[in-house]
């Protein structure tokens, strides 16, 4: 049960990365963001926004096509913009898709799931402790990577280990919604 939302949004990845409309991936990419922020995990969306911007700015860098205007000594060509939009949408849709797909709960089986919840465990235990530190960089750094080799992965909140998990039906819907919205513009076309 847990492994539907996961086995979908590699569905669903399939189909946007696939996505060669500039307007459709924008708007794939905003319904992909308002679902991470219906999600009840936490919703940050400015290093989304510096991602997209970065990509595309970087993209700049490299004429292609039309001049639509010049900045000191920088064309920016439309080919450009476009590429670089096209980048940074799927940048950030791919980030906000995995945050829908990839539940805290969800398991995968076998030895190498076992593996990938534990690096999982250990990324969110230093991502949550990180804030509770004081001090030089490396120290903090040093500090939480001693401290996280005494956790017990299978404690954190990571290994709820009951049957029926109490979001499960919302992550069905969810589940749902994310294919429809990356596969609906081929199903449908606009």
């Amino acid at each position: 049960m847990t492994l539907i939302p996961l086995l979908s949004g590699f569905v669903a990845m399939i189909a946007f990365a696939l996505q060669t409309s500039l307007y459709v991936r924008a708007g794939q990419t905003a319904l992909l963001v308002i679902m991470a922020a219906l999600s009840s995990r936490r919703f940050r969306p400015v290093p989304a926004i510096i991602a997209l911007i970065g990509v595309t700015l970087t993209n700049l860098f490299v004429p292609n096509g039309r001049v639509l205007f010049s900045f000191l000594s920088l064309r920016v060509t439309e080919g450009a913009l476009e590429l670089g939009l096209m980048k940074g949408l799927l940048l950030v849709g791919l980030v906000f898709l995995s945050r829908v797909s990839v539940r805290p709960t969800g398991r995968l089986p076998g030895a190498l799931g076992w593996v990938i919840f534990r690096m999982f465990s250990y990324f969110e235990y230093l991502s949550e402790s990180w804030k509770s530190t004081k001090g030089p960089f490396l120290q903090r750094l040093d500090s939480l990577l001693i401290d996280a080799r005494s956790v017990n992965p299978d404690n954190q909140s990571l290994s709820s280990s009951s049957s029926e998990k109490p979001g499960a039906k919302r992550s069905i819907v969810f589940a749902v919604v994310v294919i429809v919205i990356c596969w609906g513009p081929y199903l449908w076309p606009i």
